[in-house]
């Protein structure tokens, strides 16, 4: 017997999926760029650079499948009121998925300046600020995997 959220429940857990897969590309490009140092090393190679590259849009599209995807289909799974980026992220803290609330805020800032800010000269800070958060946005990314995975019913 199908029951009214299980549509919801459905959309969850494709986005929970695509947080997996998100999560390993991150995970993966996370492992390549290593270091501050290794940044360093990689900008002087073409080939580093799209590494580079790589990383920090693999950091942005995990931090959007997180808290514009997964975050907003786990309210509506369980009928919980619409509201800002910021309302998502402190429920995510609530729940015991965040790091911290503050860590995910500045994983969004971030994603708006991988996304939008050209800077030539900013590029590195950004690498550098991506790597310094990747532990903690990978470790909440696990967290509401395991907690959306627990609300769908399964594991």
């Amino acid at each position: 017997m199908t029951g009214p959220l299980d549509p919801l429940r459905a959309v969850l857990a494709q986005r929970l999926e695509e947080l997996q897969r998100a999560r390993v590309a991150l995970e993966l490009s996370f492992r390549r760029v290593g270091s501050p140092e290794m940044i360093d090393v990689l900008s002087r190679s073409e080939d580093g650079l799209v590494e580079i590259e790589a990383f920090t849009s693999r950091f942005a599209r995990l931090t959007d499948v997180l808290i514009q995807q997964v975050l907003r289909s786990v309210d509506e799974a369980e009928l919980t009121p619409a509201g800002s980026v910021i309302d998502r992220i402190h429920r995510a803290e609530k729940r015991g998925w965040a790091v911290s609330a503050d860590h995910l805020v500045r994983a969004r800032v971030l994603r708006n300046r991988i996304a939008h800010d050209y800077d030539a000269e900013g590029w590195r800070l950004i690498a550098r600020s991506a790597l310094a958060d990747t532990p903690a946005l990978l470790l909440t990314a696990e967290r509401a995997y395991a907690g959306g995975r627990a609300l769908v019913g399964t594991t």
